[in-house]
């Protein structure tokens, strides 16, 4: 089956995540190949309720109690959170606004997204039912994808011990405020580190596993749009051929639509917030190799596996772009030699066009992928991080 990397990936997502008690809205069904969307389950209703709980009330209000501390209350009697613990609270502050952004998105946008992206995959089945050879690419992109589940898997293992250990969280913090000004005894405050560990394995394990299934999505939109292209493509032979890929084309538009709103949000959330990680991440690892080694590690592969994605997706997205552009000129310069056909065609390729994927925010589309996103954007990843190397020198 030409989607068969896309179908091992999600169900090796669905191996190292479907342990925990609760299931996200977006899941993966085995038996139909296929995603689908759940609200009323037991285990679905349990995930709102980690993330309401755990992420968008208690990640965002501790993230935004130690934000207006550290600006507002800087004073004499105030201690001043070291360079490290400072980076470490943005750090997991910036996860935690990621993974309000993921909550929401799949809340308001998730069930279109599934349609069209099932939608989608069955109009890439269809055209590649007849084709008995397998795209070469199909075991890089197997790799990449079963790659970026494992190292999603691995991830809260790493990062909970060392926000425990080192109080790398912004718990800890409130925590401590609230032992002063409450004046609690050792048990009490035993207690609130109890409640911290919950909330902080829920957080990091939840934003984790949805992290990794919208990255799965989205590069395998990009590879059942490339197939798509690569197929439509080289069909323009006679009229039966261009009106068949023209059908295929409106339905693919029809879908695309569908899944553009989760999409265009979700880019946005993955370039914008994902640069700040990014960028902490390779900080981290040029100036701050003196960390215990459990705690270092984690952030060489934030660095590497970001980059990876970025990587991919964003060449993917370009050539996905840059053949549908090919399919149109082809159309263009067949219509010449079908005589009555022609004026028809003409109309239809007029209407048409070229497929590309958006980055936007309620509706508001800022910026397209093209050849100059990925340049850009590893320009500003160097660049804030070079400022911040510098800054640490000069301080």
């Amino acid at each position: 089956m030409a989607s068969n990397p896309v179908s091992s990936s999600f169900l090796e997502h669905s191996t190292k995540f479907g342990w925990f008690y609760s299931q996200p809205r977006i899941q993966w069904h085995n038996g139909k190949n296929c995603l689908v969307y759940k609200t009323r389950h037991k285990r679905t209703l349990l995930w709102d309720l980690d993330m309401f709980l755990a992420v968008d009330i208690c990640g965002l209000s501790s993230f935004g109690y130690l934000l207006v501390k550290n600006i507002f209350c800087r004073n004499g009697n105030t201690d001043t959170i070291r360079l490290i613990h400072s980076l470490m609270i943005l750090f997991f502050g910036m996860l935690n606004i990621h993974g309000v952004w993921l909550h929401v998105m799949t809340a308001f946008y998730g069930e279109d997204a599934v349609k069209g992206w099932n939608g989608l995959r069955r109009l890439e089945q269809d055209e590649s039912s007849d084709k008995s050879s397998k795209p070469t690419s199909d075991r890089n992109l197997s790799l990449i994808l079963t790659l970026i589940v494992r190292m999603f898997a691995v991830y809260p293992f790493l990062q909970i011990p060392s926000e425990l250990f080192m109080n790398f969280d912004p718990y800890f913090y409130v925590i401590q405020d609230l032992r002063i000004f409450l004046n609690l005894c050792f048990g009490q405050t035993l207690i609130l580190h109890f409640f911290r560990l919950i909330i902080l394995t829920v957080t990091i394990y939840e934003i984790s596993r949805v992290f990794a299934l919208l990255i799965l999505i989205f590069i395998s939109t990009l590879a059942i749009l490339a197939r798509l292209n690569s197929a439509l493509v080289q069909k323009f032979a006679n009229t039966r051929q261009i009106f068949d890929s023209m059908r295929t084309m409106e339905f693919v538009t029809l879908n695309l639509q569908l899944f553009a709103p989760f999409q265009e949000l979700g880019t946005f959330a993955v370039m914008s917030v994902g640069l700040v990680l990014f960028v902490i991440a390779n900080f981290v690892t040029i100036a701050l190799t003196r960390l215990p080694f459990p705690v270092y590690i984690f952030f060489p592969s934030v660095s590497v596996i970001t980059g990876a994605i970025i990587n991919a997706t964003i060449p993917l997205a370009q050539a996905v772009h840059e053949n549908s552009i090919e399919m149109l000129r082809n159309w263009g310069l067949t219509r010449l030699n079908l005589g009555q056909d022609a004026k028809l065609l003409r109309r239809k390729i007029r209407s048409a066009r070229s497929l590309r994927l958006n980055v936007g925010l309620a509706d508001f589309r800022m910026f397209y992928f093209n050849q100059e996103t990925k340049v850009r954007y590893f320009e500003a990843v160097i660049t804030y991080t070079l400022t911040m190397l510098l800054g640490l020198r000069e301080g």
